[in-house]
C-alpha cells in the first residue's frame, strides 16, 4: 500500500505530531508499505529524526500520488496537498478537540488565544469553528487520536484509535536519582501549563525540578535529548508533573509510564479517559499536596511507591505501538479500498 503523511509544520519542529508521523511511517514501512511524509516549511526546530525506510518532502506545496492520504488536520491546509487519493483528516492538535480539554482552553476568546498561543494558532482554532463540519466532510474519514468520543463534530466514517508509546525506545533503562526529581517533558507554554510547573518548583524548594528546554530560575534545563536520552530522564526521575490545560492523549503520560516513574496531571477529559493510575489535581493547592504527599510515600514507604511504578508500567501495555498501530494499518486498509 503507498501511504502519504501530510503535515502543516516541518518535522523538525520535534512536537508530539511530528514524532507521531516519524513513528507511524517507520512502523508502516517495517511493515512493507511505500510509505512518504510531506511537509510544509513552517515552524522549524531543532529536532533531528531518523527517518528510516521511507521518503520525506518539505516543500510550499506538493503533488504526488498515493493509495491513501492522512492529513494531520488544520482548516484550510490541504489545498498546499495536490493528489488523486482517498483522505483521513487526523485531528491531533489541543485547540480542535475542546472536549478533551478543561474549559478555561476550550472557550477562551480569539484574543485570550493569542496571547495565550500565537495568532496563526488561534486563527486555526476558531476558523476551524466556521469550517471544520462542512470540510471534514470532504474527507473519506476522520481519525480521532483521543481516547474519548469527540462531542464537537460528527462523521460518516470516524475512526476512534488512540495515540500510543513505543516500548521499543521507552522502558526503564536508569536507576532513580537519589534526590526525589520532579520532571516537566514538553513545550515551555501556556497550553503545557510550564507556569503552573514554574510555580511548583518555588512553592516546593526543597525538591529538585528538571526541565525539557532551557532552564529558568530553579528550574535545571536539560535541553532538548534524544528519544533514547529522554528515555534515560524519564526512568531517572521521581515523578512526571504535566500541568496541561489542553490535550489530545498527551504523550508525555504514556512514555513516563512506560519508564516506570508515576505521573501527576489535570483531571481535563483527555487524561481521565485512558484510564491509567495517574495522580490528579487542577490548582495549585492540589498539586502541592499531591507532589507533598508523593515524596513522603518515596521516603518513607517504598514498597507503597514501586506499587506506584508497576500499576503504571503494567496499564500503559495496552497503549503500546504494536498493540495500537495494527488498528492504524487497519484503517489506512479500509479507506484506500485495498483488501
Amino acid at each position: 500500500m503507498k501511504v502519504a503523511f501530510c503535515h502543516y509544520y516541518g518535522l523538525s519542529f520535534g512536537g508530539g505530531g511530528e514524532r507521531f508521523l516519524v513513528e507511524a511511517a517507520t512502523w508502516l514501512a517495517e511493515r512493507g508499505h511505500d510509505v512518504s511524509i510531506y511537509s510544509v516549511p513552517f515552524r522549524r526546530g531543532t529536532w533531528n529524526p531518523t527517518l528510516r525506510g521511507f521518503h520525506y518532502r518539505e516543500a510550499p506545496i506538493h503533488f504526488f500520488s498515493a493509495g491513501v492520504t492522512y492529513f494531520m488536520y488544520n482548516p484550510l491546509v490541504s489545498h498546499l496537498f495536490r493528489h488523486q487519493s482517498p483522505r483521513i483528516a487526523g485531528i491531533h492538535s489541543p485547540l480542535l478537540t475542546g472536549s478533551l480539554s478543561g474549559p478555561e482552553y476550550a472557550s477562551g476568546s480569539f484574543a485570550d488565544d493569542v496571547r495565550n498561543h500565537g495568532p496563526l494558532a488561534a486563527f486555526m482554532k476558531h476558523s476551524s469553528q466556521t469550517f471544520r463540519n462542512k470540510e471534514l466532510s470532504s474527507f473519506d474519514a476522520v481519525h480521532w487520536t483521543g481516547a474519548a468520543v469527540p462531542t464537537a463534530f460528527t462523521h460518516r466514517r470516524l475512526f476512534l484509535i488512540p495515540g500510543w508509546v513505543n516500548t521499543r525506545t521507552f522502558y526503564p533503562r536508569a536507576d532513580k536519582n537519589k534526590e526525589f526529581t520532579v520532571l516537566f517533558v514538553g513545550r515551555h507554554d501556556h497550553g503545557k501549563g510550564f507556569d503552573r510547573y514554574l510555580e511548583l518548583s518555588e512553592t516546593l524548594r526543597n525538591l529538585r525540578f528538571i526541565s525539557t528546554g532551557e532552564g529558568i530560575r530553579k528550574v535545571e534545563g536539560v535541553g532538548h535529548p534524544s528519544d533514547e536520552d529522554l528515555s534515560t530522564l524519564y526512568s531517572s526521575s521521581s515523578v512526571l508533573v504535566c500541568p496541561s490545560r489542553g490535550d489530545t492523549v498527551g504523550r508525555v503520560l504514556l512514555e513516563s509510564l512506560a519508564c516506570g516513574t508515576p505521573v501527576l496531571t489535570t483531571s481535563i477529559p483527555a487524561h481521565t479517559s485512558l484510564g491509567l493510575p495517574l495522580l490528579l489535581a487542577d490548582d495549585m493547592k492540589g498539586m502541592v499536596n499531591a507532589l507533598e504527599t508523593l515524596y513522603h510515600m518515596w521516603k518513607a514507604d517504598s514498597d507503597r511507591y514501586q506499587q506506584l511504578v508497576t500499576e503504571g508500567s503494567d496499564a500503559v501495555r495496552r497503549y503500546d505501538i504494536d498493540n495500537v498501530l495494527p488498528k492504524f494499518e487497519k484503517m489506512l486498509t479500509l479507506v484506500s479500498g485495498c483488501n
